[in-house]
């Protein structure tokens, strides 16, 4: 299905499932993974990379547009973390996560209720951040969950509380974040996974959801 045509070459595609512990066309989680009984649906937007030159973004303010469209109360927030741990120097403790970013070249400075926070192992660290963000930080977004893999974006009621065990951060597997996604979901959240490898010809935005929320998407 085609949900818009950008322009005459460039279009966003839909696919959905009601049931994504089963086999199905958009995405497939490891039924053991979660808890007994628990029943997630799925719908997968997706552009072509060379339809333009920030295909990820272009998805990402379709997505919003559309998400808040139709969930007015809802919010989206970003969480971000290090896919690599990092060495436990005196200068990756002063810069931790966002500032590491921004010497990178992406700017997360303008996210409201921004926090993170670091987890250490055999001398190691990871840190972990997170952030609520608007439509107009799309752009920003989008750099910031391509250039760390291990990222979600969050949509939640406003005033949700978000609750699950920080204390080992995330992985960025959907398959291995069963604390954070069931706690997402079960506040009639939606958790957004950003779809598509490298080499594949499309990338878009993969969500996650009770199938009763997703409808009304």
């Amino acid at each position: 299905m085609i949900l818009r045509e950008i322009t005459m070459t460039i279009e966003i595609k839909a696919l959905s499932t009601q049931d994504v512990f089963q086999k199905n066309d958009v995405f497939r989680l490891e039924r053991n993974a979660f808890s007994e009984n628990i029943c997630f649906g799925a719908i997968c937007w997706e552009i072509s990379r060379v339809s333009s030159k920030d295909p990820l973004a272009e998805v990402l303010s379709f997505v919003m547009e559309h998400t808040l469209g139709r969930l007015a109360e809802y919010e989206f927030w970003l969480l971000i973390g290090n896919s690599a741990w990092q060495p436990d120097t005196r200068v990756v403790r002063y810069r931790k996560l966002f500032n590491a970013l921004g010497v990178r070249g992406v700017d997360l400075s303008a996210l409201d209720d921004r926090s993170e926070f670091v987890i250490e192992k055999d001398g190691k660290l990871k840190f972990f951040g997170s952030g609520r963000f608007d439509a107009t930080q799309t752009s920003t977004i989008a750099s910031a969950i391509k250039e760390e893999d291990c990222s979600y974006l969050i949509a939640l009621p406003k005033h949700a509380e978000l609750v699950f065990d920080i204390l080992t951060g995330w992985s960025g597997d959907l398959n291995k974040d069963r604390s954070l996604i069931e706690s997402v979901i079960g506040k009639r959240g939606i958790v957004f996974r950003c779809s598509g490898y490298f080499d594949d010809p499309e990338i878009g935005l993969l969500a996650l959801g009770s199938p009763t929320v997703l409808r009304r998407l």
